[in-house]
């Protein structure tokens, strides 16, 4: 056994075998991070490992059988031992092993800092960097005996957080964002690390009875400090004088800490007068909030009882605004034709009453969405995001406004700075996948798509995966991420198992029609505009896409903006549907989409 390892070691068969070991680990290393960013499919480096393994054995084959002489490789038998040169060579392979040791540390320490965040990610979910104060306003917690008393403390921390987004110089992450971390076993750290905030403000609220305690603090998070704290023991009765104080307190604090804007000047006026519907109001909005059909149909009745006590409440008609907006979203039978007509009325109350809330000017460009007319929509989220330039979900719905109109690289600007403002939303996440899809960044697409489905926006970011997978022949992925969408959105889709084989496999594509037409028969809210047209049955992808913006909204319509569906775009439908959209009025009056140009003063067309 000696002379063997001896005669191992005089071949260098040992330093061969270190030398590959070393060799391989780098060449898989950079492979597991330089292949997916490529979307080269998880085989390709399942295959590519498997050669390095299989390669092993045959390295140390060949060293064994075979030595290098100057006259060239022989095999070891034919070489005489007077002459071997195997010492020479082994001093130039331990030089070897040692460059690539070195090399192996520097691969694992780039990977070790790098690994984890991709340029996309880096890209989209940083902050902008505009040289303001930046803090995050905690939900505060309900310390009171009766868990529903939760409205009240989530509305005490809203109302101060409505205070703050008004102090000059500061940044002040979203609700939507804020509350995300509500119910987590998250440090304050971790929070401010995800929300890229320097500052948090915590609290808790106590209500019993007629009597509220009201605890708040202010954390410079990076020194660990606490700026400020105070505990108000106080009458229900006096809960804006309450507030009042507690944001006088907290925007002073901000002002000698960090040299902020004055205290005087933010103080929001007072909502109401009427108690009794100051908490109404925040048990309407605390359902909003939480969205539901059931939920939304309670929060309208409290917004309603709050106006009934105080009819020039402008929060609660905002609010109420908001809850008709985005109820036919959440309820299949509520149309918005009915309901689009209170929650204008309520916005327009709303800003008659006090012209600096943002909230219904976003409501009303929801609303005019939905009704195809995005001039008007355009401009009324335009209004909110003057308002409140830091309120994300006016940036996407002005996104989307843009997205569905083919105005594409805008509709990505502007989803890409709803997502830094709010870093956390799953949902924002999956459309600015989508938004990165329709503009063949597919790197882009499929990068936030996964980290969106790990976040919990399961249904919409299958979708756009299988479509990134379906656009580069990996058929089978695509197959099992388009059912794994359907299925995560909770409906029974047996019936496609025909069009998903087909996706699979390329195969029966008549059986697959055959199988969209029987779903679609069976469930008339199913729309399947991206299957027919996969399958080329463009008729029928025109009928399911118009069958969906009217009884849905005008979202759909970005299906035909795909770089997929160029063959809809040269249908001899495409034209008079986006001109019934009032799509080609809305470039003429302000700028044509990124795939299609006036030809003259009555024609158009798209690539």
């Amino acid at each position: 056994m000696k002379s063997f390892y001896s005669e191992l070691r005089r071949r260098n068969v040992i330093r061969v075998a270190v030398a590959y070991g070393v060799t391989a680990w780098i060449l898989v290393e950079i492979a597991s991070v330089l292949l997916p960013t490529l979307l080269v499919p998880d085989w390709v480096l399942r295959a590519f490992t498997a050669l390095i393994i299989l390669g092993f054995p045959l390295a140390l084959i060949f060293a064994w059988a075979f030595e290098l002489t100057p006259e060239g490789l022989k095999r070891e038998k034919d070489v005489d031992r007077s002459q071997s040169v195997t010492h020479r060579t082994g001093r130039k392979l331990d030089f070897m092993i040692i460059g690539l040791l070195v090399l192996a540390l520097g691969v694992s320490v780039t990977l070790h800092f790098t690994g984890d965040k991709t340029i996309v990610e880096t890209a989209r979910l940083d902050a902008r960097d505009d040289g303001l104060k930046t803090i995050a306003v905690l939900p505060f917690v309900n310390m009171s005996a009766d868990p529903e008393n939760e409205y009240f403390s989530d509305g005490i921390a809203e109302e101060l957080l409505n205070v703050l987004v008004r102090v000059e110089g500061l940044r002040v992450s979203s609700r939507t964002s804020s509350f995300a971390f509500k119910d987590r076993n998250a440090s304050v750290p971790e929070i401010a690390e995800h929300l890229n905030v320097d500052h948090i403000l915590e609290g808790s609220v106590r209500k019993s009875g007629a009597t509220v305690r009201i605890t708040a603090q202010l954390i410079d998070v990076k020194s660990d400090t606490h700026l400020w704290s105070d505990t108000y023991d106080r009458e229900l009765e006096d809960i804006f004088a309450i507030q009042e104080e507690i944001a006088g307190n907290i925007v002073q604090a901000l002002k000698v800490a960090l040299g902020t804007g004055d205290a005087a000047e933010q103080i929001s006026p007072q909502p109401t007068d009427n108690l009794e519907a100051y908490q109404l109001y925040l048990q309407g909005r605390h359902l909003w909030q939480l969205r539901g059909g059931e939920r939304l149909i309670k929060s309208i009745e409290l917004l309603e009882q709050a106006i009934k006590l105080d009819p020039e409440f402008a929060r609660a008609h905002s609010t109420l605004a908001a809850a008709y907006g985005v109820f036919p979203g959440y309820v299949p039978e509520a149309l918005s034709a009915k309901y689009n007509p209170l929650a204008k009325a309520n916005a327009q109350r709303a800003i008659d009453l006090d012209s600096n809330i943002a909230e219904p000017h976003a409501v009303l460009g929801l609303v005019y969405q939905t009704e195809l007319d995005w001039l008007r929509s355009e401009a009324e989220f335009r209004q909110a995001i003057e308002l409140e330039p830091g309120e994300p979900t006016t940036r996407f719905w002005l996104g989307l406004t843009y997205l569905a109109t083919g105005r594409l690289r805008e509709a990505l600007a502007s989803i890409e700075h709803a997502l830094e403002l709010n870093p956390v939303s799953d949902l924002i996440m999956g459309w600015e996948s989508y938004a990165h899809l329709l503009l063949e960044q597919d790197v882009e697409a499929r990068a936030l798509a996964q980290r969106a489905t790990t976040m919990g926006n399961l249904a919409g970011s299958w979708g756009a995966q299988g479509q990134v997978e379906f656009r580069r022949g990996e058929f089978a992925a695509a197959a099992q991420s388009f059912r794994r969408g359907y299925a995560d959105s909770g409906r029974d889709m047996s019936l496609m198992d025909p069009y998903f084989e087909w996706v699979k496999t390329q195969q029966n594509a008549d059986k697959a029609l055959e199988a969209l037409d029987a779903a679609r028969a069976k469930d008339k809210t199913l729309r399947l505009p991206w299957e027919y047209r996969y399958l080329g049955a463009l008729d029928r992808a025109f009928d399911a896409l118009d069958a969906a913006v009217e009884a849905d909204n005008g979202t759909w319509i970005n299906v035909v903006w795909e770089p997929e569906s160029k063959a809809m775009r040269q249908h001899p439908r495409f034209k008079p549907m986006i001109e019934k959209y009032g799509i080609v009025d809305y470039w003429r009056a302000t700028t044509w989409g990124d795939l299609c140009r006036p030809l003259g003063n009555d024609d158009f067309e798209c690539d």
